[in-house]
Parts: C-alpha cells; structure tokens; sequence
C-alpha cells in the first residue's frame, strides 16, 4: 500500500496531538487545529475554534484526564477532496499508577477526524472522540 501525503499528515498530527495530550500541553494540542475547528469529547461536549479547544482541554488536563496516557494506535485515511481528508484514528487510554481519584478508567476508543491542508500544512479542522462500549444483551 502507497502511503499518500495526506496519510502521513493524519499519522503525524495524530502522534502529535497525542504527545500533547501525554505533557498535557492545551496549547500545543490546541496549535493541531485551524482556528475554526471543532471538537467533540467523548461526553458530547462540543468546544468550538481553537481558543475553546484550548480552554477546554486545559479544563480535563487538570482533572478528569490528568492520570491518563493517550497511546495512538491506528489510522485510516481517505481523501475526499484536494485539501480534505477523513480519518479514523484508533486509540487506548491508560491510567498511570500514580492517577489521582477522578481519574478516567483505562479505555479505547476512535477519533473521526477531518483534516484540511493551509498555508502551514494539514490541520485538523474536525474531531469526534468515540469511546468503544459494550452494547447492552438481550434477556
């Protein structure tokens, strides 16, 4: 399989938001989007351009996320127009041993993201973070 550009950009801005989140840098995370971007948590918040982003992300990084690694697993990647791409990006959440009470539970998930190459390069100008469940059985 040809790795394409835009592959390599959403594997690359994925490490690196996953780097961000490990030092828990809001800003440098926040730097990985366009300033009209949007972002979808896993609890359905929605904190809108990079500013909101940012402030949000500072937010969880101070408790609900603060004894937790984001390891980046996979990413699929489809172009739909020069310039935009759509990816899935696998990852796992650990909880360090030393996670203070609140924490988040180890966990895996999917982020849904759409990339859009300006001026500076590709940027992420959309994500969604899904955590996987286990869907309900029936009796």
């Amino acid at each position: 399989m040809t790795v394409t550009p835009d592959a390599q950009a959403a594997a690359a801005l994925f490490e690196a938001f996953a780097e961000a989140f490990n030092a828990k840098d809001a800003q440098a995370l926040g730097a990985l989007f366009t300033e009209d971007a949007e972002f979808v948590t896993i609890f359905g918040n929605r904190m809108r351009g990079r500013a909101g982003i940012e402030t949000g992300h500072a937010a969880v990084f101070t408790h609900a996320l603060s004894g937790n690694r984001l390891v980046p697993g996979s990413v699929d990647v489809q172009l739909l127009a020069p310039g935009v791409s759509l990816a899935h990006a696998a990852w796992t959440r650990e909880q360090l041993t030393d996670a203070p009470a609140g924490t988040l539970p180890p966990a895996t998930g999917i982020f849904t993201l759409v990339l859009q190459e300006r001026d500076r390069g590709w940027l992420l100008r959309a994500a969604t973070n899904v955590q996987h469940a286990v869907p309900p059985t029936r009796p």
